[in-house]
């Protein structure tokens, strides 16, 4: 499963892709930023147990049930891949916070912070 998340506003332009995936009997994420006109950045990588798939499920429900319509300048655009299928939504509201809030669950929210904070120096 991978999710594609893209966010465009006034002065920003950014994509990521969250990765999670089965190595063995282990289960890991991996978060990759990519920025217009920036270098390359190291991957963000964290082992996982099954407890995610909670996470998930509470992200793509309300995910789903968007509103969409509260005039933001901000888009964001999230396309969720499993095996074949895709899943597809979009928050002009600047609302909703599920994306930000599975990668605390996933990372930890000091190990998000601190790998932002090195991409944006």
């Amino acid at each position: 499963m991978h999710i594609n998340y893209a966010t465009q506003g006034c002065f920003h332009y950014y994509t990521e892709e969250l990765k999670i995936y089965r190595k063995l009997d282990s289960l890991f994420a991996e978060l990759n930023v990519s920025i217009p006109r920036r270098q390359e950045f190291p991957s963000l990588k964290q082992y996982l147990n099954d407890s995610l798939i909670i996470a998930y499920s509470v992200f793509e429900k309300n995910g789903r049930t968007l509103n969409t319509s509260n005039g933001c300048t901000t888009s964001k655009q999230y396309i969720v891949y499993i095996k074949t299928d895709s899943i597809k939504f979009e928050d002009n509201g600047c609302e909703f916070e599920g994306y930000n809030i599975l990668k605390n669950k996933i990372f930890g929210k000091a190990k998000i912070e601190n790998y932002y904070e090195k991409i944006y120096r």
